[in-house]
């Protein structure tokens, strides 16, 4: 497990969160995943699921990955990181999940077989650390 260290440097707080979520999906460790997540984030997942607060969205993460994501590798491709003012950050990634064993009905996969997403995450400052405040994911059509 990576230790990610506080930066003074927004961006480079920004990318920590950006490789701490690729290190912990890719070794289905949901701690490392969900480190940054705030404590009240809104989650809305692939499914239109939107849940509230941390502790859900730990708990759905637990779930996917000993089930449905169990061995999947994920890569995001920055589409656009801005700041608006020194506290908040907008994050897109376009999102690439290869090695789904089963897809269900929902999951539209790409030609190579990986699950194609857009994620939008909301990211504050809070004292020195960067939060995640909300979490918006939809497959690409």
């Amino acid at each position: 497990m990576t230790t990610i260290q506080i930066s003074a440097d927004p961006a480079e707080a920004v990318l920590s969160i950006l490789r701490e979520e690729n290190e912990g999906w890719n070794s289905a460790n949901v701690a490392l995943y969900s480190r940054s997540i705030g404590e009240n984030v809104t989650f809305t997942n692939i499914r239109g699921q939107h849940l509230l607060g941390r502790e859900a969205f730990v708990k759905q993460h637990e779930t996917i990955f000993s089930a449905l994501f169990r061995g999947t590798k994920l890569t995001q491709q920055i589409v656009s990181l801005q700041f608006i003012g020194t506290d908040l950050a907008l994050l897109d990634t376009l999102t690439s999940v290869t090695g789904i064993a089963s897809p269900l009905p929902y999951m539209k996969l790409d030609a190579s077989g990986a699950l194609r997403t857009r994620l939008l995450q909301v990211i504050v400052r809070e004292d020195e650390e960067w939060k995640v405040v909300a979490y918006h994911n939809v497959d690409v059509k």
